[in-house]
């Protein structure tokens, strides 16, 4: 945690979070889901309104969401994570999910 504070510009940060690309090539949708999950900056999505807009730019500075959201599966996936939370009533992360969702359903829009 102290190595983070130390990172002073969301430059510093987004460079930080990046995966390497040998990793990001070899990592299954499932491991990179889970990745995305635990992306620090993904609340991000939650506190902005233009949950689309904050996704997109959020993909734009992190290798692993823009990866997921183009690969196949990677709907399946956030459907089935978004059913679990919401039998559950888990509402921690819905939000983020959603922003996660609209963003696949951007790149799927774009084929």
């Amino acid at each position: 945690m102290d190595e983070w504070k130390l990172l002073d510009t969301m430059e510093k940060k987004y460079a930080a979070l990046e995966i390497p690309e040998y990793l990001l090539e070899s990592m299954t949708t499932e491991a990179l889901f889970q990745t995305v999950l635990n992306y620090p900056l993904l609340q991000n999505i939650m506190s902005n309104t233009k949950q689309l807009e904050t996704a997109k730019d959020l993909a734009d500075h992190f290798n692993g969401l823009k990866e997921f959201a183009q690969r196949d599966g990677a709907m399946d996936l956030v459907e089935k994570e978004l059913s679990q939370r919401i039998a559950n009533s888990d509402a921690i992360g819905v939000s983020e999910l959603n922003g996660i969702k609209m963003l696949v359903q951007h790149y799927r829009n774009l084929e």
